[in-house]
């Protein structure tokens, strides 16, 4: 690029890769050939190339001749004559459209799924491998609290329970889920009885990192068996 962001010469794999000829680049500003949201990047980041004499990893978005969007991280150098003056630039361009989707794809991904566990009556929680909660949906913020995160499950069981030992195949990286039962104290201070069915977590290695786990409260269910367990060995 000269001085101005015109183009004054690309390889033959530039033309390949975005569909050009060489007659229609060449003195043509590189901006036009940027999508819109990326024209004021380039009218940021130029200045500082051509004054510091180097930039690295600038991402922007190329328009190809077919319209399609094109992202590529950018590495620039600037050339100097003996006099310090600026003579051109030569930038390097990484395509990196596959990850960026990818990655776009992702995250879309996971505010759906954010959405939806928030959605949920039950309860959804994450635990790291020492039980401490990273994560949880609305429901289960509106059983403890808002100050669950970063506090350890067993600060919220009633009295002595096997809980841990119940959930131990869960944390061995079992494939199957893991049903248990535990008192719970709500954020009220009120005791209720939590169905619990646990799942393990695991890192991109295969690593168990905790569990994920959704809870229902089954307190009335609980009670009104226990009354009629009562009532028939009254009778």
């Amino acid at each position: 690029l000269d001085i101005n962001g015109k183009i004054l010469d690309v390889n033959d794999f530039w033309l390949k890769a975005f569909g050009y000829s060489r007659s229609e680049v060449i003195n043509k500003s590189i901006i036009e050939f940027l999508s819109d949201e990326f024209r004021d990047t380039f009218a940021d980041y130029f200045p500082i190339l051509i004054e510091t004499g180097g930039i690295n990893a600038c991402e922007l978005e190329i328009v190809d001749k077919t319209k399609k969007i094109c992202r590529v991280v950018v590495h620039g150098v600037v050339d100097y004559d003996d006099h310090h003056n600026f003579i051109r630039t030569h930038c390097l361009l990484h395509d990196i459209t596959m990850e960026h989707n990818a990655e776009m794809e992702l995250q879309r991904l996971a505010a759906r799924n954010s959405a939806l566990l928030g959605a949920l009556p039950e309860i959804i929680v994450e635990v790291d491998n020492n039980k401490v909660y990273t994560w949880c949906n609305q429901a289960g913020i509106d059983f403890f609290g808002a100050d669950i995160i970063g506090k350890n499950a067993s600060d919220f069981f009633l009295g002595k329970q096997n809980t841990y030992k119940k959930v131990e195949p869960v944390f061995k990286g079992t494939e199957k889920s893991v049903y248990v039962e535990s008192w719970q104290k709500r954020k009220d201070g009120e005791m209720r009885l939590l169905a619990w069915w646990c799942k393990s977590l695991m890192d991109e290695q295969g690593k168990v990192k905790g569990a994920l786990s959704s809870a229902r409260d089954i307190t009335e269910s609980f009670r009104k068996e226990e009354k009629i367990h009562y009532l028939d060995r009254k009778s």
